[in-house]
């Protein structure tokens, strides 16, 4: 027998010998040296414990726990000490668990194995088989890669009736405290019985339309009852069977027209993040990670076979992936279990103006001023003939995995900046400005903003669906009869690129910003396109709104389309707002604060993610309180926007103007 003693002191020695890169299926590494726990996913789901225990055992491997349910395919098993774990993991992908290919990782001691990081639902083929990781990488960044674009479309706008159908319940959920809000909450059922008879008209050859895009699709048209079907066909047969079967009685707060197409549906992002990794030979990856940190799909795998991702992209990442690959040795991916290692994350911007940015960051802990000389040459150097036009680093020690602005940028090549044009308009990008990644499809978002926002706010919902396939991104002639006494308010303006795009339509721009150097950008971006009559302003809306709006009455500079500002002749007495907030909304601070600015008459509303953001749409129209003074407002058209095709990604603008209900009570 082996002398315990002896053999802790053998691996306390490998533990500091150089870092070489070692097989996956080897003795933990010192990622794990505390980790007992494995794992283990599409295991006989009538396999027991007891079995599962004596299985292991039979084979000399120590187990001290088992848990697994008879109806789950998901087991979790507790060994006697590291080495153990890394047995079991090993003796499972040998193939001794059953009869199909079961997927075993070892667990952070401090993983809950059973908690929702770990049960991460596979991706199997027809006959039950876990996809190969490219595949599962293609179904994970892109889900809607196999559905037709139409369909993907359809898709879009059936998620976003859903979820307006749900905002109108949670207005309804608001108890009224008087006649007059009464009468203000009657509105959101006005379209019951307007929808129903659309509804019937609309649907009544949905039958034949859902089996004739079912035929299409290549899936059952009579239902999955017998059928052998994979789970990502599953998925796709649910997603095109909801397009085809909205609720009769969709409670909706205004209409809803067609999801707006993205004009480029493939190879459209302009901006890519990627982590590095070692595939099953152990060479380096430079992709997408297939799934959630801590789960079974914890790999990363490359990005080519994604559709949204562009040549350019991927050649820059190969002449990466290729050079680190032979320093790796030297610099080792960063493990982020163990927080050791360099190699962390590269960023890629690759703009239509053919001008490209590499951010590439890394672990600085450990390394010599010689060693991060030669790192930063060695970037240099595999990058020079791609021709990058801005080739950064980033030296981030955080625990946290991302990019964080806090930890700065340091240029190693060309220029500081790269460009990209938006509607005619020129737009400088750093490494942390926010810009869409879509660049013709933010065209066409911005285009029809303006549009809300200038001519189109009195048309019907019918001339908005014809006016969308004929607005033009281009035209920058764009003004209304009010422009002359308008202002836009361009709140959670960042580098300003919905104010300087829409400056022409209106006699004043105000935006407003908390985040100081995102301003700076925006008013460099307004002088580089001459634009005169546009404010940027950092700090909180709710502290900055009121004074701005009081200067309204001033006389103040109009610009013309070439740039020239001349005095207006006429006060402004009115404004419209476009709110495009982060992710999740703005803090109920803000809403207040525009619902009590009365000049305000209008809100182009512009959602990333609306399921997140719809807090901020209810606190806007929900009954005068003492929080929330001022008349509400009220939705009267939703447009949903892809701006992420072959993704469940979608844009939704929302016009609002005040209730005139309220007004007059």
């Amino acid at each position: 027998m082996t002398d315990p003693v002896a053999k802790r002191k053998l691996q306390d020695e490998s533990v500091e010998q150089p870092a070489t890169k070692q097989p996956r299926s080897s003795s933990p590494t010192p990622a794990f040296e505390t980790a007992t726990k494995v794992l283990f996913n599409q295991l006989p789901k009538k396999m027991t414990a007891e079995a599962l225990t004596e299985l292991f055992t039979t084979h000399g491997i120590p187990v001290v726990a088992v848990k697994k349910s008879s109806t789950s395919a998901t087991a979790t098993i507790t060994c006697a000490d590291p080495n153990a774990a890394a047995e079991a993991k090993q003796f499972a992908l040998s193939g001794n668990l059953g009869s199909g290919k079961v997927l075993a990782k070892i667990l952070r001691s401090h993983t809950k194995p059973h908690g929702k990081q770990a049960t991460q639902k596979l991706l199997t083929d027809a006959d039950g088989n876990p996809l190969p990781l490219r595949e599962v990488i293609k179904h994970t960044v892109t889900p809607l890669w196999n559905q037709a674009y139409d369909s993907q479309l359809r898709t879009k706008k059936f998620e976003n009736l859903r979820l307006l159908n749900s905002f109108t319940k949670e207005m309804l959920k608001l108890k009224p405290q008087s006649a007059a809000q009464t009468k203000e909450l009657a509105f959101w059922r006005h379209l019951s019985a307007t929808n129903a008879k659309q509804h019937d008209e609309a649907t009544a050859g949905d039958k034949a339309q859902l089996c004739k895009a079912l035929e299409a699709a290549g899936l059952p048209t009579e239902g999955l009852r017998g059928t052998k079907l994979s789970e990502v066909d599953k998925q796709r047969y649910q997603d095109i069977r909801a397009q085809f079967t909205i609720p009769r009685f969709f409670d909706l707060p205004c209409p809803v027209l067609d999801t707006v197409a993205s004009p480029a549906v493939d190879h459209y992002r302009s901006k890519c993040e990627f982590a590095f990794g070692l595939d099953s030979d152990d060479n380096v990856v430079l992709g997408f990670q297939a799934g959630k940190f801590g789960t079974v799909y914890d790999q990363v795998a490359p990005a080519d076979d994604c559709p949204n991702v562009d040549a350019t992209t991927l050649d820059l990442v190969r002449r990466i992936r290729d050079h680190v690959a032979t320093v790796v040795d030297r610099f080792p991916l960063y493990d982020r279990e163990a927080k050791t290692g360099v190699w962390r994350l590269v960023m890629t911007r690759t703009q239509t103006t053919k001008q490209s940015m590499v951010v590439v960051q890394y672990n600085p802990t450990d390394l010599t001023e010689a060693d991060i000389t030669d790192l930063h040459q060695g970037l240099q150097s595999c990058l020079a003939p791609s021709q990058v036009t801005s080739l950064y680093v980033q030296a981030c020690d955080q625990i946290h995995n991302g990019f964080n602005a806090k930890f700065g940028f340091t240029l190693l090549a060309g220029t500081p900046t790269i460009h990209e044009t938006l509607m005619g308009r020129d737009f400088e990008i750093s490494p942390a400005s926010f810009f869409q990644v879509n660049t013709r499809g933010a065209e066409r978002l911005y285009a029809l903003v303006r549009y809300l926002a200038t001519t189109g706010y009195e048309a019907t919902p019918e001339a908005k669906q014809k006016a969308l396939s004929t607005l033009q991104p281009n035209e920058l002639a764009v003004t209304s009869p009010q422009a002359s006494q308008t202002a836009l308010l361009d709140l959670c303006c960042g580098t300003g690129t919905i104010g300087i795009l829409m400056a022409s339509a209106f006699a004043k721009v105000i935006g407003v910003e908390m985040v100081e150097e995102a301003v700076k950008d925006a008013q460099r971006n307004a002088e580089a396109n001459h634009i005169t009559n546009a404010e940027f302003i950092a700090g909180k809306v709710e502290k900055v709104l009121a004074p701005e709006l009081r200067k309204l009455n001033r006389p103040t500079d109009q610009t013309s389309d070439e740039g020239e500002s001349s005095p207006s002749a006429q006060p402004l007495t009115s404004a419209v707002a476009v709110l495009d907030p982060p992710r999740a909304g703005v803090p109920k601070s803000v809403i207040a604060s525009v619902r009590n600015c009365d000049k305000i008459d209008r809100i182009v509303f512009v959602a990333c993610d609306f399921k997140l953001s719809m807090q901020n749409v209810i606190d806007l129209c929900r009954p005068t309180s003492n929080t929330y003074s001022g008349v509400p407002f009220r939705p009267v058209v939703a447009i949903p926007v892809d701006l992420f095709p072959h993704t469940k990604s979608c844009e939704l603008v929302i016009e609002l103007v005040r209730n005139p209900q309220s007004e007059e009570e």
